[in-house]
């Protein structure tokens, strides 16, 4: 018995989880489709979507797609693998995993099952869960039981779908990241030393052997040089199934290298009469000011407002508007004078408007937010 339990849970590790190409957002096209916990139709079904569903698809093996867990769906983890339950909001919990060599996380369907014998993921000692419910007893054939608490799936835990039940509706585009805090130090016209700070770099990345060649050859202007060893960091980061965060940050620098060279490659613009203006027959008047057009506002929301960890966009903490179910609407920082952590309420939603903004730098536009409205 043991020996096809341990069978059991091995056959259903993702093979893999990261799609090579952007996520995106589709919707259901037939009732009574089941989730399962690997690319399989003879997998454990943890859960039932209905047509019209909405799921954010993030990878693909053969002929499924992998999905987020949609809400409501959950995940079990050991309760003797945690720490101390520590209060948070709406009645839930959050926890440590205490025990050194790390947990397993299991599938699950609603915080009233029980855990599935099947490893979606497993987490290193350190990782912050958030528990939904109180612990569920599972009773193993020989008699012994078990304690599990319902969590929310962490970050790649998925769940799969035939691909021939979701129709794509829209690209998710990934969140801009920039990984700390750009230095006062690094402005003047100095280049920043070699050795660069790996504050909130996910350990994956800021312990990959090329980074700081990638790092050295940015900080001497040979982006071709950082583009060529990006790539080859992003391809070794996808092979080793590492963390989404990784693989976006990555991401932004190939794009940011990218930029770099086509910006040295575009020919400068002329700066010769640059003060001009337009008479009534649209020929320019020497020394007059030509006045640039209004920047468009826009509004986004109502969503709930939430601090990104790490992410500072041109030196200013960033925050992320989410919807209902959790998906990022739009990024966002705060003009001068605009107060944005003090709208980060759990249960209030906010509209923000202000100017989009697109730089080179980021593989996303952002929200430059002039004003917000709870």
């Amino acid at each position: 018995m043991r020996m096809f339990m341990f069978a059991a849970v091995i056959s259903c590790f993702p093979i893999s989880i990261w799609a090579n190409g952007p996520q995106w957002v589709g919707t259901i096209d037939i009732d009574g489709v089941e989730m399962r916990c690997r690319p399989a139709l003879n997998a454990e079904s943890t859960g039932i979507l209905k047509k019209g569903d909405t799921v954010h698809v993030v990878g693909s093996e053969g002929e499924f797609y992998s999905i987020k867990p949609p809400e409501g769906i959950v995940s079990f983890v050991h309760a003797i693998h945690l720490g101390k339950l520590e209060a948070g909001e709406k009645g839930r919990f959050n926890a440590v995993v205490s025990i050194e060599s790390g947990t397993d996380v299991r599938a699950g369907e609603s915080v009233r099952s029980r855990p599935l014998p099947v490893v979606t993921i497993r987490l290193p000692a350190g990782t912050i869960v958030e528990i939904v419910g109180d612990a569920v007893t599972d009773v193993q054939r020989n008699g012994t039981s078990t304690k599990w608490y319902p969590i929310i799936p962490p970050e790649g835990d998925v769940r799969w779908i035939p691909k021939t039940v979701v129709r794509k509706i829209a690209a998710v585009p990934p969140p801009p990241v920039i990984a700390s805090k750009p230095s006062p130090e690094t402005s003047g016209g100095k280049l920043p030393p070699a050795s660069v700070e790996k504050t909130g770099l996910p350990s994956s990345l800021a312990n990959h052997k090329l980074l700081p060649d990638a790092e050295r050859a940015e900080q001497a202007l040979d982006y071709h040089l950082a583009l060529s060893i990006y790539n080859q960091i992003y391809e070794d980061l996808r092979k080793q199934s590492a963390e989404s965060e990784a693989l976006t940050i990555v991401y932004n620098r190939i794009v940011q290298s990218q930029s770099k060279i086509r910006e040295a490659a575009r020919p400068k613009p002329s700066t010769e009469g640059t003060l001009t203006s337009s008479n009534s027959s649209g020929k320019p008047l020497e020394g007059s000011i030509q006045k640039l057009p209004e920047p468009k506002l826009v509004t986004y929301g109502p969503g709930y407002l939430r601090e990104v960890p790490n992410l500072y966009i041109e030196g200013v903490q960033a925050y992320k508007l989410i919807d209902d179910r959790g998906y990022v609407i739009i990024y966002a920082i705060p003009q001068r004078g605009v107060n944005l952590a003090e709208m980060t309420s759990v249960r209030d939603r906010v509209t923000l408007t202000g100017t989009i903004v697109k730089t080179p730098t980021l593989a996303a536009p952002y929200l430059s937010v002039e004003r917000a409205k709870r």
